[in-house]
């Protein structure tokens, strides 16, 4: 392919080669219709390793937030809607649980940007 095809990083390879492909002048397309199951179950240390590779693939690849910018601002939507549900429908101790796992996943992922 044009942008050399998925490369040896840590992490996050797909948005590699978006990012490539996009620069390239290629056209990535959202498809609403698409369905996508793709589920883990992590422990929470296996959340830590897998949001600092992706820390790490942030600081080692930088001009990808260079070019394309930032998510932090849709992260922080995410959690607040994820928060706002929980408590909704489940419940105060999975509020207290989200909270717990978004704290492992940010430290890792400050953590991988800044050793890696």
């Amino acid at each position: 392919v044009a942008v050399g095809g998925f490369p040896d990083v840590p992490a996050c390879e797909d948005m590699y080669v978006g990012a490539k492909m996009l620069m390239a002048g290629y056209t990535l397309l959202y498809e609403a219709e698409a369905r996508v199951y793709h589920s883990h179950e992590y422990s929470w240390k296996e959340n830590f390793h897998r949001y600092y590779v992706t820390g790490v693939f942030h600081k080692q690849q930088s001009w990808i937030r260079q070019v394309f910018g930032g998510s932090e601002g849709e992260g922080l939507r995410l959690l607040r809607y994820q928060l706002r549900e929980a408590r909704r429908l489940c419940g105060w101790m999975t509020v207290v649980g989200l909270l717990w796992n978004n704290c492992i996943r940010y430290t890792a992922y400050c953590l991988g940007k800044w050793f890696g």
